[in-house]
């Protein structure tokens, strides 16, 4: 323990929209980059380990850029269903052919969109793993139950190790490697991380005042 993580977000910031639980909760997989070629392949700049994975799922391309109202549907224009009908490595990530794409003006009018999938369509994974964004909307909290707050985030830091930005309830925040040393537990039943406590992660540093 720590469960080996199933995604590996090489993003600044990994968020899944929705409640955790969420049936339809849309999830982050990647993100299209330049055209490759005159036929309409895309480089895709993929979070993941197992690109093909793609080619089985119903996907979802989502422009980042369009406003939404809170709680409207996306703004016309801002998302499209998507399938990945070709992919194939390359040593700048994989290059994807997707349906309706054929040519390299077209392609080049998807770059920058989002590659997403709901979560209930990913594949399952052993009972010792667990996928990054499911830990996002955890409850993390110390061995004395003590509260900590939610994982609002990860980020990746030295040498690939994850980091948890959980958000307390005071509007701190705690910045926690996901590692054996700090995570004493997770429970994917009951959406709780154990952690040292809060005491001890303040004083190595961890802990940031809430406003």
């Amino acid at each position: 323990f720590p469960a080996v993580p199933a995604l590996n977000p090489n993003i600044p910031q990994m968020t899944a929209d929705g409640d955790r639980d969420a049936p339809g909760r849309m999830v982050l997989l990647g993100r299209l980059g330049r055209a490759h070629g005159v036929r309409g392949e895309i480089r895709l700049d993929f979070f993941g380990e197992d690109p093909g994975l793609l080619t089985g799922i119903p996907l979802t391309l989502r422009d980042p850029r369009s406003p939404k109202a809170d709680g409207a549907p996306p703004v016309p224009g801002g998302e499209r269903e998507a399938k990945v009908i070709g992919i194939r490595p390359s040593a700048k990530g994989p290059i994807l052919t997707l349906e309706g794409v054929s040519d390299r003006e077209e392609a080049r009018a998807l770059q920058g969109l989002e590659l997403l999938a709901r979560r209930d369509a990913l594949p399952e994974i052993a009972d010792d793993e667990i996928y990054q964004h499911d830990l996002i909307g955890m409850r993390a909290k110390g061995p004395s139950d003590e509260e900590l707050g939610v994982v609002r985030g990860i980020v990746e830091g030295p040498e690939g190790t994850l980091i948890l930005s959980i958000a307390g309830p005071d509007g701190s925040e705690t910045l926690i490697p996901f590692t054996s040393r700090f995570i004493l537990d997770l429970d994917q039943g009951t959406g709780t991380i154990t952690t040292l406590s809060p005491g001890e992660l303040a004083a190595m540093g961890f802990v940031t005042s809430g406003r």
